[in-house]
């Protein structure tokens, strides 16, 4: 199955699970001529192994107990080293499979790095480092600029809030004195220009 990889994968896995059942068959039955030989089973392994990662990160992904947001960057950056690691292997099978899958990837990879990337520097184990550390490994030519459309995503999210935040505090029963520190706080980090 072209785009449903964990599918792929739990197909690969019961075949797997029961070569020895098809490699009997083929023995008892001799009209049985779709059996596998050697070479494919452990092509069948191969393909397999490479397809796990996929299935692990799916279902994490997947799951509805807990927020995912912040497993999106290091995981997706997974799947890509992946990816670029078997597309250069000596096996034509893994090595087309590799590059039709990292050319679907990259497409998708292109929409979702910059949108769903900021969540991971809210993440206090990772911050801006970690994105700094994942795009340089993915595309070391445009690190810079894309941290920096991160860094400013990041921005508008944080004046967003804010401007929501300072208005709701304002038009409820607030003193002046409340106001004036409020309004000296936004001209302090306008002039920060940092979260």
């Amino acid at each position: 199955m072209t785009i449903r990889w964990n599918f792929t994968y739990l197909m690969l896995e019961s075949a797997i699970l029961y070569q020895q059942a098809y490699i009997q068959y083929k023995s008892i039955d001799t009209s049985y001529k779709h059996g596998l030989s050697e070479e494919e089973w452990k092509r069948v392994e191969m393909i397999a192994q490479f397809f796990k990662p996929f299935y692990n990160i799916t279902t994490l992904f997947s799951r509805s107990q807990y927020p995912t947001i912040n497993l999106y960057l290091h995981n997706v950056w997974k799947i890509q080293k992946l990816l670029e690691g078997k597309k250069g292997s000596i096996d034509p099978v893994m090595n087309e499979m590799a590059t039709s899958m990292l050319k679907k990837f990259k497409k998708y990879w292109k929409s979702y790095s910059m949108i769903l990337s900021p969540a991971i520097v809210l993440d206090p184990r990772y911050k801006l480092k970690f994105v700094k550390f994942t795009f340089s490994k993915i595309d070391r030519e445009i690190v810079e600029a894309k941290v920096k459309v991160v860094e400013d995503h990041l921005q508008l999210l944080f004046k967003e809030y804010y401007v929501s935040s300072t208005t709701i505090s304002l038009s409820g029963e607030t003193s002046n004195e409340m106001r004036d520190e409020l309004e000296a706080f936004d001209t302090f980090d306008n002039h920060l220009g940092v979260l």
